[in-house]
């Protein structure tokens, strides 16, 4: 179930009919995320309308179908995403004397909202979700998003109403609408190639924190200032606990509890009532994940490949060796300078909002595959990175600070006078701050500006006593959320697919963060404790190659097949007419 809208109006006087044509032409715009039916379902007494479209996964008859009543009538939900846990909830329920519908997810959190309240219910989930759930007897409004960030949520207030979904294409449908673009989520992008933090590219447009709720009461309409958010799962608590607390029971047992957390992980999101794959990249994450899944008896299992036509990014025989090796059944595509050419014009569409993580290439043509090959449900590695500290960039800054730190205190001075602000940084977090930047100072670049505070979106992190896990929690809080697992969400949702970050199942990430630093980042080398769990399961021979990484060759093709593309979005016509760029400092440095 993967896209859901609504609005509350309370004075709009609207007839039900009229309130179901307005949330209709909102649902109808996200289509793309749920093209196996829809349903919507409104209350002119309250000025209320939910609407879903529907991806069918667990169940795929009518009794998923949305929005859903609770039993006794006085609850409905719409919901994106999957309760992995569900038949273990279900039996909880049931043993409390509840009785639930057989089959539907849905049914059962619905079913737990009532029993328990949306706050304890949702501690008790384990999946990946975004959700509305109205209250009538409390006359209360819920929105909750997954611990991670996997599913999007977007509100705002337009006008007298309050307007949500999944996508800023819903919201768009409104007859409110009435949004500016930001100048500040323009600094953003252009410093860290997405949009960090609660802020959209619309000014007054706010995206859901991860792990949050948000209630709105009537009385909330017209207040000055909006509800706040509240937290029921807190990845900061979670990550200075691992550190109060670290695991006790050495490194082969943490191995072997990883291994069992992963396989469980797997075990869970794996199951569906529609095909789903394995996207085998050919790194170690992927290719871990299906080592495990053929280890944990999960058949039939398929594996899903992208590879380049350049040879020097393409790891696409690696993956194929293993997927023979592991008796997978596997296909793959090809994604060359002219699939990107015919893909480009597609991806403002496709994403919604500005997103520069050029591995929405590959990310979009292995869902188009995934598609093509009748999967809905694709299995894939992000947050192994962050949990794990598998970014080179952890070993070469704290390599780097090193060297920094031992240099005379005369060389010092004379290098922070003469090469300015660049190489004044004092600490490892600050070196690491400076290298996220794509641009430092991308004010000349912009017409207007704000005083900008995108440096703090992605530094709300927990103060971790080491620097290396300072460094993935930062990037647990902001990249995951609004790069990562953006770009994956939107790829697999345009072609009709689910995407799953298996290793972003809640208990994996509460144990990752008990572990010491150094079974992470090992001598300058990520993701230590993985690598010597891989060796139970893969050739040593294939775990020495070199990782390439999932790049695509952007520099040969926007010299090549996008070159023309990208000159015509960049040509001063079309610069003087956005109205936000400089042309003359960004044809400078086109």
């Amino acid at each position: 179930m993967c896209g859901i809208t609504g609005f509350w109006h309370s004075n709009s006087g609207d007839s039900n009919a009229a309130l179901l044509e307005r949330v209709g032409r909102m649902m109808e715009a996200l289509k793309h995320r749920g093209p196996d039916g829809a349903g919507s379902w409104a209350d002119e007494r309250t000025g209320l309308a939910l609407a879903a479209r529907r991806l069918a996964i667990v169940d795929t008859s009518d009794a998923g179908a949305q929005p859903m009543l609770s039993a006794s009538g006085t609850k409905v939900l719409v919901f994106n995403g999957e309760i992995y846990n569900h038949v273990a909830l279900r039996r909880e329920l049931e043993h409390e004397g509840v009785s639930v519908a057989p089959g539907s997810d849905t049914a059962v959190l619905l079913a737990a909202i009532e029993q328990w309240g949306i706050t304890d219910a949702l501690k008790k989930t384990t999946g990946m979700f975004a959700l509305a759930c109205w209250d009538a007897r409390k006359r209360e409004l819920w929105l909750a998003r997954d611990r991670l960030g996997e599913k999007p949520l977007y509100y705002a207030r337009l006008g007298g109403a309050f307007v949500f979904g999944s996508e800023l294409r819903a919201l768009r449908e409104h007859p409110a609408w009435r949004a500016e673009v930001s100048a500040d989520a323009l600094d953003a992008l252009l410093r860290f190639n997405y949009i960090p933090g609660e802020q959209s590219v619309f000014r007054g447009i706010t995206r859901l924190r991860p792990g949050h709720t948000l209630c709105l009461r009537e009385s909330d309409l017209s207040a000055a200032a909006p509800p706040v958010s509240q937290a029921y799962w807190s990845f900061a608590e979670i990550a200075l606990d691992g550190e109060r607390r670290p695991w006790q029971g050495g490194f082969d047992g943490a191995m072997d509890e990883v291994e069992r957390l992963m396989i469980d992980a797997l075990g869970t999101s794996m199951s569906a009532s529609v095909p789903a794959a394995i996207s085998l990249s050919g790194g170690l994450d992927s290719s871990l994940l299906a080592a495990l899944a053929v280890r944990a008896g999960i058949k039939p299992l398929r594996t899903l490949t992208v590879g380049f036509d350049e040879p020097d990014y393409d790891e696409s025989a690696h993956a194929r060796d293993l997927a023979a090796r592991l008796g997978t059944e596997h296909h793959e595509t090809t994604l060359t300078g002219a699939d990107a050419r015919d893909l480009v014009p597609q991806l403002a569409e496709i994403y919604d909002e500005p997103l520069a993580d050029f591995s929405q290439f590959p990310a979009c043509s292995v869902a188009r595959l995934a598609r093509d090959r009748g999967v809905k449900v694709l299995i894939s590695g992000e947050g192994c990175d962050e949990l794990f500290g598998g970014y080179r960039l952890y070993g070469d800054t704290l390599r780097a600070h090193r060297r920094w730190s031992f240099r005379p205190r005369w060389l010092s001075g004379i290098l922070k006078r003469v090469a300015g602000r660049g190489h004044a940084a004092a600490t490892a977090r600050e070196l690491y701050l400076q290298s996220l930047r794509r641009w430092d100072r991308p004010h000349p670049l912009l017409l207007r500006h704000d005083s900008s505070r995108a440096l703090d979106q992605i530094t709300d992190a927990p103060d971790m006593r080491k620097d290396a896990h300072w460094m993935m929690a930062l990037d647990t809080v902001a990249y995951l959320p609004d790069d990562l697992l953006v770009k994956m969400d939107r790829a697999t949702m345009w072609y009709g697919v689910e995407n799953r970050a298996t290793l972003l199942s809640h208990p994996i990430v509460e144990f990752a963060w008990r572990l010491p630093v150094q079974w992470k980042v090992d001598g300058g080398a990520g993701k230590y404790i993985l690598r010597q769990l891989a060796k139970r399961h893969l050739p040593e021979a294939w775990l020495a190659r070199k990782k390439r990484g999932f790049t695509p060759p952007l520099g040969h093709w926007l010299r090549g097949p996008l070159r023309e593309w990208a000159e015509s979005l960049l040509s001063e016509s079309a610069l003087n007419d956005t109205g936000l760029i400089a042309t003359k400092s960004a044809r400078e440095i086109w």
